[in-house]
């Protein structure tokens, strides 16, 4: 528990340089970062989501309202879930958009488009990574969860980043947010989530 919190302040304080959007230049990565990814005000869904998933812990509640948030943007019609292993997810996507379907998937049953997809960088993530790539369409979102668990991970995510098809990048250490609009200029940003 205390390696955790210190290395959650380690985080924090190496990444204070990139918090709420400091020094984006573009207005929709901006808008992005600044009122999706770090928007730090209290939806109408937190307290009652954090009472009932008080037992899964700080971090998978964090993440929760991440993809609360994420769904309330994209509204999107299914989110795509790749080991989630647990409700938790489920409950904040559906909560963060009442028409969204959350939908598992495995590395068979990869969807011929998606808006929104979230893989867990365990398994065998880099083939569904890669048959999603394709079917990505300029809408898409896909978030890359445990991008810095391992250094197969890592080094996972750096060829992403530095791929062609991932147009915006952003890295918020616990996950990783690329977006395949081609209509931008290549960019990474680093996020103090």
């Amino acid at each position: 528990m205390i390696k955790y919190h210190l290395k959650r302040i380690w985080n924090w304080l190496r990444r204070m340089g990139y918090s709420r959007g400091f020094g984006v230049q573009s207005p929709s990565a901006y808008r992005f970062i600044r009122y999706v990814l770090t928007e730090h005000y209290p939806y109408y869904a937190y307290s009652e989501l954090g009472k009932k998933h008080k037992a899964s812990g700080h971090e998978a509640n964090k993440m929760g309202r991440l993809y609360f948030r994420l769904a309330n943007d994209a509204q999107a019609e299914c989110w795509y879930d790749y080991l989630s292993g647990s409700e938790i997810y489920a409950d904040y996507v559906r909560s963060g958009c009442r028409t969204t379907v959350f939908e598992a998937m495995d590395s068979t049953s990869v969807p011929r488009h998606f808006r929104i997809a979230r893989l867990s960088m365990r398994a065998d993530y880099k083939t569904v990574y890669r048959r999603l790539v394709p079917v990505a369409s300029n809408d898409s979102l896909l978030i890359l969860e445990g991008i810095n668990d391992n250094p197969d991970a890592k080094a996972f995510w750096h060829e992403v980043v530095e791929s062609a098809e991932a147009v915006i990048t952003y890295d918020l250490y616990a996950c990783g947010i690329v977006q395949f609009d081609r209509s931008k200029y290549k960019h990474h940003y680093v996020v103090n989530f």
